[in-house]
């Protein structure tokens, strides 16, 4: 009769604690994916450079996340005023990847220090960026993380930040 009540009890905390782990977070668990620098290329570079790159904030050598970009930190002096390099954009790639390693997508530095502490962020040195999970810059980076790119989000998020061109 012990052993029964021992293992009833048993079995209820064992089902509590499902029950309470699959309570306690509701940010989805993607995994992160093999980082691809095309992608990021073509459609996360346009837009991380022209939000997170400048001088004063990722553009800077000795940040942990670290991003080159046209208009702020360069990986050579004689490349400024010039295109951002193929090479540039993969250390960029190579900056993100040693951010966070081994976490889910949804966990990663690069998504939840932007990202409003209401909307399960957390404390960013810099201003919140987005304010929810359905930000357009949000989803860019996210659905690169996880390799399922979302170009409309990215071309989106570039759009809200990008440098207008000088006029004559």
């Amino acid at each position: 009769m012990r052993a029964l009540l021992w293992t009833a009890m048993a079995l209820g905390l064992l089902a509590l604690a499902v029950a309470l782990t699959g309570c306690q977070s509701a940010e989805p668990t993607d995994t992160l994916a093999e980082l691809d620098v095309a992608t990021w290329q073509r459609q996360v570079d346009p837009y991380v450079g022209a939000r997170c790159a400048t001088l004063d904030c990722h553009g800077m050598a000795g940040r942990p996340l670290r991003i080159y970009s046209e208009l702020g930190l360069r990986l050579r002096a004689e490349l400024r005023d010039q295109p951002i390099t193929a090479e540039e954009q993969r250390l960029n790639v190579e900056s993100v990847a040693g951010l966070d390693p081994g976490v889910a997508a949804a966990s990663h530095l690069l998504l939840r220090k932007p990202l409003a502490l209401a909307a399960g962020g957390i404390a960013h040195k810099g201003t919140q960026i987005w304010a929810s999970r359905e930000d357009p810059g949000y989803r860019c980076l996210y659905g690169w993380m996880i390799a399922t790119p979302d170009a409309a989000a990215c071309s989106a998020a570039y759009e809200l930040v990008k440098i207008p061109a000088a006029t004559p």
